[in-house]
């Protein structure tokens, strides 16, 4: 069974604000959890608008959540 990935994002119908949700652990893809090749290629989607990081995460790989607070900052 593959799970589903846990990174979405939603971009209001006004277009000024979009919304990212990171409801899984951080961690390499291969095992289904979020890593920070995902966020930053959905961030590249979201074409500079303001966003709404909403986060619900045990924990995972410090090394994934830096590269991510890095591109989130960017």
């Amino acid at each position: 069974m593959e799970r589903k990935s846990p990174l979405r994002f939603e971009a209001n119908a006004d277009g000024g604000m979009a919304t990212m949700y990171l409801y899984d652990e951080i961690g390499p893809a291969y095992y289904g959890l979020i890593d920070a090749a995902s966020v930053i290629s959905a961030l590249a989607q979201l074409n500079g608008l303001p966003i709404n990081l909403r986060i619900n995460s045990p924990g995972g790989d410090v090394f994934e959540a830096f590269a991510m607070y890095n591109a989130l900052q960017r």
